[in-house]
């Protein structure tokens, strides 16, 4: 599932508010600038969608591809779901910091979510979105079936 979400962002124009105010949260919640969110905004409408996964009628999370804005040729891959998010740039693996990246991947969530299902994802029940504002992020994991797995790993791993 290849695709790319400048085309899904068109289809929400009946949205706009309610996608303004989410992004306006988002920031909040995620302790960033309104500037930066809007600039993870733009950045995800250029992310590729490598995978979603859905349980019911719910989006558990996303895996994307971003093309990195300060190198050529390299991209950054992003994985945000309700037990954690991982990004491969310098900034998230070295610092374990909230990245430009995992803003876009959570805009993405949201908009595969409001797409599928048409309800928008809870950023206040994400634990690890407030611990990495708060900065006492250690190790992020998600959930794979029953087990724990450190997403660097799937990340690695071809979609």
């Amino acid at each position: 599932m290849s695709v790319v979400l400048g085309s899904l962002l068109g289809k929400m124009a009946v949205l706009d508010e309610v996608t303004k105010n989410f992004l306006f949260h988002l920031a909040d919640v995620a302790g960033v600038r309104k500037s930066k969110v809007l600039e993870a905004y733009e950045l995800a409408k250029r992310a590729e969608i490598l995978n979603v996964k859905e349980c019911g009628d719910e989006i558990l999370g996303v895996r994307i591809r971003v093309e990195s804005e300060s190198r050529r040729g390299e991209v950054h891959y992003v994985s945000v779901g309700k037990f954690g998010a991982k990004c491969t740039c310098e900034f998230s693996v070295i610092r374990r910091g909230l990245c430009k990246h995992i803003l876009a991947g959570l805009i993405v969530w949201y908009a595969v979510s409001m797409l599928r299902f048409g309800k928008p994802i809870d950023l206040d029940s994400l634990e690890w979105l407030k611990q990495m504002r708060e900065g006492k992020e250690e190790k992020t994991y998600v959930r794979s079936g029953e087990e724990e797995v450190d997403d660097e790993d799937a990340l690695r791993r071809e979609p």
